[in-house]
């Protein structure tokens, strides 16, 4: 009895959800340029997105071929730095790579 009240209640949620969706097929979408000027009021306006000249992003990249993730860090300033170091402990070592705005590097450094 409770191995098919919980396959009821899984079901439920997957059950014609089409009919749960209404649309109004007559309205025409918003294009992309829309979309866009959207989010870009919403977030403070063209003046506003023009004074950020730097980023920094933490996080993890995925290797899905060999089934690994690594923590990364990547840090940009307007309008053409950037810099990528990835904590590699696969390779024992971090990996980095990144560019000046006329010239790029990459390296490889180890614990050892």
């Amino acid at each position: 009895m409770r191995s098919i009240i919980l396959l009821l209640a899984m079901s439920l949620p997957f059950s014609s959800p089409a009919s749960l969706q209404t649309t109004d097929s007559s309205k025409a979408l918003p294009t992309v340029e829309q979309v866009l000027a959207r989010y870009v009021e919403a977030t403070g306006g063209s003046a506003a997105h023009q004074k950020l000249t730097t980023r920094a992003a933490k996080g993890e990249w995925e290797n899905v071929t060999r089934g690994v993730r690594f923590p990364i860090e990547i840090y940009s300033k307007a309008p053409n730095k950037r810099v990528e170091i990835l904590d590699a402990s696969e390779n024992r070592g971090f990996t980095g790579r990144g560019c000046d705005g006329s010239s790029g590097w990459s390296m490889n450094m180890t614990d050892e």
